[in-house]
């Protein structure tokens, strides 16, 4: 038989959670190490989606998950960079390669600057990127 859900508790805990979390990323950089703030956000997030799974609210936990996958990746991309190991062009989603490789073919003022001409050509280039980058990504892995 399931347990009884404390609902009342879970929205306490969820709003004191937040509260803390703001307080903590609320304070000076050099007074609690970044690393410990993240991770105790991550922490929290984590909670409310332990939370929001005990209630079987799978619209907030969703929203939990969510934001735990946005901060888990912000807080390695501030470690890599603080660490001087930004990841190589492999590591990037295909979606930040597919956008690098577009910037290289045109930029946003020469679409409206360049001869019709030109723009074709290389518009047809940007095309060529894209089913290129999405082919990559739609490839089964070996």
């Amino acid at each position: 038989m399931s347990q009884p859900y404390d609902v009342v508790g879970d929205a306490a805990r969820i709003a004191r959670s937040r509260a803390e979390r703001r307080r903590e990323l609320a304070q000076p950089p050099g007074s609690v190490g970044m690393a410990d703030r993240h991770l105790r956000a991550l922490g929290a997030e984590l909670e409310d989606a332990l939370a929001a799974s005990k209630r079987h609210d799978w619209a907030s936990l969703l929203e939990a998950v969510r934001m735990i996958q946005g901060r888990a990746g912000v807080t390695r991309a501030t470690l890599e960079r603080r660490l001087g190991s930004a990841p190589t062009e492999d590591d990037l989603p295909p979606l930040v390669r597919a956008v690098r490789a577009v910037g290289l073919l045109i930029t946003e003022g020469e679409v409206d600057s360049l001869p019709p001409e030109e723009l074709r050509v290389r518009m047809h280039a940007v095309l060529g990127a894209l089913d290129s980058a999405l082919s990559a990504f739609l490839q089964a892995p070996e």
